[in-house]
C-alpha cells in the first residue's frame, strides 16, 4: 500500500510513521505553539526524521504540582513512540503513515 495522509491514520493501534521534527513551523500562525512543539517542549521528542512505530495518545492533564499554572496544564493529543506495549513519552511529528504488519505467527 502506498503511504498515506496523518488525517487518515487509525488513532486506536500503533502504526508505522515517517517523522520529521524539522517539518513542523513549531508556531502556528497566531503565534502559540503548535500540538506538536507543545508536546516536544512538554516533554521528549524524536529528533531529526525517519521511522517509527506510533501510536496516538488523546490530549492529557499534565500536574506540575507550580501554582503558576494552577497546578498543572493540559498537553494536545500526539502522535507518540510506542515500545514495549505502551506509548513512551517521546513526541514524533508524524507526515506519513502506513499499516504496521507482525510477523507471521505473531498476536498483536
Amino acid at each position: 500500500m502506498p503511504w498515506r495522509t496523518m488525517d487518515t491514520a487509525p488513532n486506536d493501534r500503533p502504526i508505522l510513521v515517517w517523522f520529521d521534527h524539522g517539518a513542523d513551523p513549531y508556531f502556528a500562525p497566531d503565534g502559540k505553539l503548535t500540538d506538536y512543539a507543545a508536546n516536544a517542549e512538554g516533554g521528549d521528542y524524536c529528533a531529526g526524521k525517519g521511522h517509527a512505530i506510533a501510536k496516538w495518545s488523546p490530549q492529557i492533564w499534565v500536574s506540575d504540582g507550580h501554582e503558576s499554572f494552577n497546578g498543572g496544564y493540559w498537553l494536545p493529543g500526539g502522535w507518540f513512540l510506542f515500545v514495549d506495549g505502551d506509548c513512551a513519552e517521546q513526541v514524533c511529528n508524524a507526515l506519513w503513515w502506513e499499516e504496521l504488519e507482525l510477523p507471521p505467527g505473531v498476536e498483536p
